[in-house]
């Protein structure tokens, strides 16, 4: 491999930042728009699905929002870069566990999180229509 690209790893981690902000914003925005305790929906779902999903090896972990963001954001790692100086077995090691993360392709990914963030919010912005426009009386000119 070459050399470590700093500027690269940051931009895919700054990229992924930005998609988890809209998407996480938009999903905690609808929660707390349709449930009267959107707090405690928000902390439930960022706990169980979140957390608790992401870490479990199956198919589970592609219904959560993080998996896609790690598929952004480790989508250039090439683990053998890192090679020198590396003992094989510990080299095998850590390519087994970034295997274990089957991680999504960037590009899809990157979709499948902008569709989230975009359907959350364009729900919010029709809740929050529906609450500001259809409780006003009509206006009847006499």
């Amino acid at each position: 491999g070459g050399e470590f690209s700093w500027w690269g790893r940051l931009a895919d981690f700054a990229q992924a930042g930005l998609l988890g902000v809209l998407a996480y914003g938009g999903l905690f925005t609808l929660a707390g728009l349709i449930f009267k305790r959107g707090l405690i929906w928000g902390l439930a779902y960022g706990f169980i699905s979140e957390f608790v999903l992401t870490n479990i090896p199956a198919l589970v972990r592609k219904v959560t929002i993080m998996h896609y963001l790690r598929s952004v954001a480790l989508a250039d790692v090439d683990i053998t870069r890192f090679a020198s100086g590396v003992r094989k077995k510990d080299l095998e090691e850590v390519s087994e566990v970034v295997g274990l993360l089957d991680l999504a392709t960037p590009g899809s990914a990157l979709i499948t999180v902008a569709v989230i963030a975009a359907i959350c919010l364009t729900l919010s912005s029709l809740v929050v229509w529906n609450r500001e426009f259809a409780s006003q009386p009509s206006r009847s000119e006499d």
